[in-house]
């Protein structure tokens, strides 16, 4: 629960998260998301585009693009899929990925 906010963790370039996006608050302009396990602090601007994927498996990938920083991709929703979120390593990029957060 993000009430608890534990440490939140900030995606580096080419890094991306994986899980079901349970929750999400803005405080003090920063948008903490929890994604599996793992809260998230990402800029407030991605609100709009995340609000109506809760519940959703869904991949997030920070870019070093200036116009299309966070990349967001939803996942299949595979009953088998485990709760937790999981943090890539290295560079990671589906052909299928496509910006669904506003510009």
């Amino acid at each position: 629960m993000i009430s608890s906010l534990k440490k939140p963790y900030h995606l580096s370039y080419f890094e991306e998260a994986v899980g079901i996006l349970h929750e999400l608050i803005e405080q003090d302009s920063i948008l903490y998301i929890q994604i599996g396990q793992i809260i998230l602090a990402l800029p407030p601007s991605l609100i709009q585009g995340l609000k109506p994927l809760i519940n959703q498996k869904i991949a997030i990938l920070h870019t070093d693009i200036p116009e299309k920083q966070y990349l967001l991709r939803i996942l299949d929703q595979d009953p088998t899929s485990c709760e937790k979120a999981s943090i890539s390593e290295g560079l990671h990029i589906d052909k299928k990925m496509h910006s669904g957060l506003p510009p």
